[in-house]
């Protein structure tokens, strides 16, 4: 009677272990079966959980401009009149008047929203996070096949160095 019952106490774990278990493709087909049936409860669940990100970039860009000279209107008086003589004896009148350099510059503003779509960053991070691991793995593989390789090469050559002493050992 204690035999039947361990059998089918080791047949009912075992069913439960392989009906029981959700592997990707169960999960998948109930996934699916869930889109068709109520694919609002889905999308809602999803967009909850799974929401994108906006943010607004503020891009600038400086232009220079070109230097021009300009003539301020000015008014004539007996003080900005010069009167020089030439070597001709020519009279020569210049009047003084007053210039200014001006430059007009440029900046153009550029805004922008970048959306992000958060499920794609999940994904991605969960990539990382796998080959972080097995790049972990194969460094400490990397590091045990060093130490192996020297343990060898110094065995290597400690034979060598008792052969040419004629030593034996035993």
């Amino acid at each position: 009677m204690k035999d039947t019952i361990t059998y089918l106490a080791i047949l009912l774990t075992t069913c439960m272990m392989m009906l029981g278990c959700l592997t990707e493709k169960k999960a998948q087909r109930l996934l699916l079966k869930v889109q068709v049936k109520q694919p609002k409860v889905l999308t809602d669940i999803c967009a909850e959980k799974f929401s994108n990100t906006e943010y607004l970039i503020d891009t600038f860009f400086y232009k220079e401009g070109i230097p021009q000279q300009e003539i301020v209107a000015f008014h004539v008086d007996c003080d900005t009149l010069t009167n020089q003589i030439d070597p001709k004896g020519k009279l020569i009148t210049t009047i003084q008047y007053p210039s200014v350099v001006s430059r007009v510059d440029t900046v153009y503003r550029i805004r922008e929203v970048r959306v992000v779509n958060k499920a794609e960053l999940v994904l991605l991070e969960e990539k990382l996070s796998k080959s972080e691991q097995q790049v972990a793995e194969l460094n400490s593989r990397n590091k045990l096949l060093v130490k192996l390789a020297l343990v060898l090469g110094l065995y290597t050559i400690t034979r060598w160095i008792l052969r040419f002493w004629n030593i034996k050992l035993p």
